[in-house]
């Protein structure tokens, strides 16, 4: 719209004016008009103002993170996107008289910052970080120097008296993560549905896994064990059984063990876990995370519908939704609900990937660690890639589902993968709009393996990798009591791998040269490895902490690859490249504001760079009390 301009003539005309002082009360009305229209008044600004800016943040570095990876001074914000970018004269014609105007003072901006793999209800949840157990948990602290069976059980009996029942049962988790293995593979086996009879013996009591998110295996007394086969049939693959008398003995694995952790327990007490939620996610927020995206259990569902509904989204969720054991029959049901929600609350997956025994599968066999007790060979030739039933990479497929969040970390792991894809593509009953496939961990991608040029094969399927940086270089992560427990993660690696292929693991540089656009991940709660700061730092480093050696100096990527890989890139792994990721005028308005900058402070302290404020959609989620502009 231009402003109207009138000559004092063709008013007198246009009004067929019979006298001087009819035609000078017409000039002055049109007069009066002009003054106070805003057309009028603004004719002399930028053409993206429709109405005044909501904020605008100026005399600052904008790292747009875009394509080109422009850089600006200045950034205007309107309806909670971004309004426009570019130099700080133009943005300011944009302020009207309740535009907030912040000045940077030569501060950095970044997008907001991603996590494509970063299992966040599981960490507000754990004590360590500052939350609170769901469940009651035993652990190896209390067993103290005696870590057998029978004083794990007289624990137990200590603690029954004070546990509080949820629905009538008794539910105790092993740990919380503190020296899992030595409950995990040394205690829990030898526990029977027998002994647990003997402490709870009219109620259904379990021991199960320390998260939410891993089912994977279960110890049931005889009550609950009645309850599991009313729901599930007594073949159901996971329910163990006495070889002598066919009687089951309360031991469950998958998939038993995921139907009865999903599908049979009573859920947690729902106003803790929202609670847990609204106070543990400020601590992630806080570090410049602005998305997230991680395998959402039903309880968590529906706390963040809650929080939805009332306008009160913490952080931008994308779920993968994990329906189950059978999952053929879950799809059916369901149909596919891939990107239904909206740019707070999406399901962006469905179940994917293959069995876990494939997870970390290679084809060569690692070196056992001093002390360390084996788990089951996972290496294994190419052709025993192949699955016994459909797999849930297989179905997903098939069924349309994009398939993000897969936990790929072995070579042989990411061949078996594809080819279930493959599998699923030439059975495919819908043409699915933008159907996305990623592997996370990523850690031995490889160009070539005994199963054919991997490279070529995910480009052909549109892989997106996502990869984890503290899988490789994380510091330490300790299990007491064990003999390699002073060996950091990446001399274990190397003990079991030798050097020369551990310098290949997380092959960001590769991928990029390939033409990927990976996207990095924590997997991480603890600080500073969940910090997206010090993920960055280690992709661009590949140093330990603490140490000068490079492992693989030639898959070590430039600050605006690892940049792209938390923001541009990562937004593509969720199919919202077009609203998220960059800042750029039409995207939504996540933004992360550092004391240093990022591109020039020295490479080994980009992880001591300081969050100032993080803005999720315009709005200022985190705001660090030294930052008053």
């Amino acid at each position: 719209m231009q402003s109207v301009k009138i000559k004092r003539e063709e008013i007198m005309s246009f009004l067929d004016v019979k006298s001087v002082r009819t035609a000078l009360l017409a000039v002055t009305f049109w007069g009066l008009i002009q003054a106070s229209s805003p057309v009028q008044a603004q004719q002399d600004l930028p053409p993206e103002v429709l109405a005044y800016a909501d904020v605008i943040f100026h005399n600052g570095n904008i790292l747009t993170a875009d394509d080109s990876f422009n850089l600006a001074e200045a950034v205007a914000i309107r309806d909670e996107t971004f309004m426009a970018v570019g130099e700080d004269t133009r943005i300011l014609k944009m302020a009207g008289p309740r535009t907030r105007v912040i000045d940077l003072q030569g501060k950095t901006v970044t997008p907001g910052l991603i996590d494509t793999h970063f299992h966040l209800h599981n960490y507000t949840f754990n004590p360590r970080a500052g939350g609170e157990d769901l469940w009651p948990v035993i652990l190896v602290a209390e067993l103290g120097g005696d870590k057998t069976k029978e004083n794990f059980l007289r624990v137990l009996e200590k603690k029954a008296k004070d546990i509080p029942r949820r629905e009538g049962w008794v539910v105790v988790t092993d740990s919380r993560g503190e020296g899992h293995s030595i409950l995990e593979r040394n205690i829990i086996p030898l526990i029977t549905r027998q002994d647990l009879d003997t402490l709870f013996p009219d109620e259904p009591a379990v021991i199960g896994p320390s998260h939410g998110n891993n089912y994977s295996y279960y110890i049931l007394n005889s009550a609950a064990l009645e309850i599991l086969l009313e729901r599930i049939p007594a073949d159901t693959e996971g329910i163990h059984k006495n070889p002598t008398t066919g009687e089951p003995t309360g031991q469950l694995t998958r998939p038993a063990a995921e139907l009865f952790g999903v599908g049979v327990l009573p859920w947690p007490d729902m106003k803790k876990v929202m609670q847990l939620l609204r106070d543990g996610i400020p601590r992630y927020t806080a570090q410049g995370l602005t998305m997230m995206q991680t395998k959402t259990p039903g309880y968590v569902t529906a706390a963040l519908r809650e929080f939805w509904r009332r306008g009160e989204m913490p952080i931008r969720w994308r779920a993968q939704i994990d329906v189950g054991p059978d999952t053929e029959i879950a799809l059916k049901y369901l149909g596919n609900l891939t990107d239904l929600g909206d740019p707070w609350l999406r399901i962006t997956a469905g179940p994917g990937g293959v069995p876990s025994e494939y997870w970390d599968a290679t084809y060569q066999r690692p070196e056992l660690l001093p002390g360390q007790i084996p788990r089951g060979d996972r290496s294994a030739e190419p052709g025993q890639a192949e699955n016994r039933r459909p797999t849930d990479a297989f179905l997903a497929t098939k069924y349309g589902w994009s398939m993000t969040n897969v936990h790929n970390n072995g070579d042989l792991s990411t061949d078996a993968y594809l080819t279930e894809i493959e599998k699923g593509l030439k059975e495919r009953v819908i043409e699915a709009y933008r159907q996305r496939f990623a592997s996370d961990h990523s850690l031995m991608l490889t160009p070539t393996t005994p199963g054919g040029n991997q490279f070529e094969r995910m480009k052909k399927l549109g892989i997106i990798p996502s990869l984890n940086v503290n899988y490789l270089l994380e510091p330490a992560r300790l299990e007491k009591g064990f003999e390699y427990s002073s060996m950091t993660q990446v001399e274990q690696l190397a003990h079991k791998w030798g050097k020369d292929r551990v310098a290949r693991m997380l092959p960001a540089k590769s991928l990029i040269k390939a033409g990927f656009k990976p996207t990095s991940e924590s997997d991480r709660w603890e600080y500073p490895s969940s910090s997206p700061l010090y993920i960055l730092e280690r992709l661009i480093t590949r140093k330990e902490e603490g140490r000068d050696f490079v492992w693989g100096p030639d898959e070590r990527v430039t600050r605006q690859e690892a940049l792209w890989m938390k923001t541009n890139w990562a937004a593509y792994y969720s199919g919202e490249e077009e609203l998220l990721g960059t800042i750029e005028p039409g995207k939504l308005a996540d933004l992360v504001v550092l004391d240093k900058d990022y591109l020039t402070v020295p490479a080994d302290e980009i992880s001591e760079i300081k969050v100032l404020m993080t803005m999720i959609g315009a709005k200022v989620i985190f705001q660090d009390d030294s930052f008053n502009p």
